[in-house]
């Protein structure tokens, strides 16, 4: 959220947290769990160049089946297989030696200069300014939206709005808050990183930029968020809105080719589609809706499919434990570019991790039947659900996909290299069956079988 971000009074920060819950996860089993005296079944053994071995074979060594169907069943937990497999056609299975890349401000303003479609009139801080908060405090005054039976919009009261009135009118009153300070600028100035400006348009929008060295994010709406078709299936996207079906009238293969012909032209390679999803461009504060369009996700991977680890909010698995010291690789960050897309263009941009292939360490790794993988994901499944306490739940896991992870050579964290992994993904029942919230998962390599962490820790690379 921006940094000048006042929280709404009750029906105003559940917007916030709903907002927020894009970037959080669901563990799989919470409550009282009991450290067992076991070890691991499936241990973390690590990797190096030197130890990857060559496929003696110029076709594919596995034969992948389209779906895998089981059941695995404790005193707690029933996870039905019910999953689809993914994996891209290909008869040779590399590994990649992989550098992290930085930003540049030209680097910057190049992608800027394709988004902001409008000229560029001025920048100011993004700090909150006098204006800000009268803005917050006239839609503050007209209440919180509300879509009548026949589509006509009418705005009513909310619990804690004169609460927040009376909070915005004394920030007004207080004489601290500074006035606007727009510098005249025609194009998006990166003076040093990180940085975070708005930007005036012509056509009298504001834009919202936010980098740093191995982040970008740029917005057309600088005051407005996406929400994703899973934010508000269940209750909208604020309170009292109540479930909301996306339908956009631009169409995701549509809205992909505007993202494909975007890299294209700046020259980047190497990227997949790893998610569609419907999705919304909203207000945080005027609660207005620009748009419906289409949230689209690219993942680096190379020849492999791509799958969006962040579906799994930013973690692995809550459900499985396993000691620190026996880590497959110290995995490194994955680079990562979402577009937000609606039949306008693209209305939000952001870039993470950015990263180059420098070659391949090995033209086609040998890797394990898809057999000794899901009795090796079963174990898992096993050890992790053997010692949750509580009441007997339902679990689907819902999709196998062969893709790719980076992550460092063991014992060499300066070697980054790109390993071909199996992701597997499961919801409980009510997720599954909805399509809401966020799935959880874990990964397995596709070289050994071991478990592979997708995220790093707090300290490392």
């Amino acid at each position: 959220m921006p940094k000048w971000q006042i929280e709404k009074k009750h029906g105003f920060k559940n917007l916030i947290l709903a907002c927020l819950a894009v970037s959080l996860c669901f563990v799989f089993f919470s409550g009282c769990q009991e450290t067992p005296e076991e070890p691991a079944v499936i241990e973390k053994t690590g990797i190096t160049l030197d130890s990857l071995e060559e496929s003696l074979s110029d076709e594919a060594a596995i034969e992948i089946p389209e779906s895998w169907n089981d059941t695995v069943e404790t005193d707690y937990v029933t996870v039905h297989i019910v999953a689809n497999v993914h994996a891209a056609e290909q008869s040779k299975f590399p590994v990649y030696q992989v550098e992290g890349s930085q930003f540049t401000p030209d680097l910057v303003d190049q992608i800027a200069s394709e988004i902001i479609t409008s000229p560029i009139t001025s920048r100011r801080s993004s700090d909150i300014t006098r204006d800000d908060v009268e803005m917050m405090l006239a839609y503050a005054n007209r209440g919180i939206r509300e879509q009548q039976s026949d589509g006509t919009i009418t705005y009513g009261s909310y619990d804690g709005q004169q609460e927040y009135i009376n909070e915005l009118t004394q920030k007004l009153e207080s004489g601290n808050l500074p006035d606007a300070e727009y510098k005249p600028t025609s194009s998006v100035q990166i003076d040093s990183f990180p940085t975070y400006e708005f930007y005036a348009l012509a056509d009298g929008s504001l834009v919202s930029v936010e980098c740093k060295e191995q982040s970008i994010s740029i917005l057309t709406k600088a005051f407005a968020t996406v929400q994703t078709q899973s934010m508000l299936v269940d209750d909208g996207g604020y309170m009292g809105e109540g479930p909301i079906k996306l339908n956009p009238d631009y169409s995701a293969e549509q809205a992909i080719n505007t993202t494909e012909v975007f890299l294209k032209d700046m020259g980047i390679e190497g990227m997949r589609v790893s998610s569609t999803v419907m999705a919304r461009l909203f207000d945080l504060y005027s609660y207005d809706i620009y748009s419906q369009g289409w949230m689209i996700t690219y993942n680096h991977t190379c020849d492999y499919s791509a799958y969006d680890f962040l579906s799994f909010g930013g973690n692995d698995s809550g459900f499985i434990r396993a000691s620190d010291e026996s880590l497959y690789a110290v995995p490194w960050y994955q680079e990562r570019i979402t577009f937000y897309v609606d039949k306008n263009g693209i209305q939000m941009f952001s870039w993470n991790h950015p990263a180059k292939v420098t070659g391949e360490a090995v033209s086609s790794a040998k890797i394990m039947d898809f057999d000794s993988i899901c009795k090796n994901a079963k174990k898992l499944i096993q050890y992790g659900i053997s010692w949750v306490e509580g009441g007997h739940e339902d679990f689907y896991l819902y999709d196998v996909t062969l893709t790719t992870t980076l992550a460092t050579e063991k014992d060499n964290l300066n070697s980054v290299i790109m390993i071909p992994v199996w992701v597997f993904s499961y919801r409980d029942q009510y997720g599954y069956e909805t399509d809401s919230g966020m799935p959880e998962g874990f990964a397995l390599s596709a070289i050994d079988g071991s478990r592979v962490d997708l995220f790093p820790r707090s300290g490392e690379s």
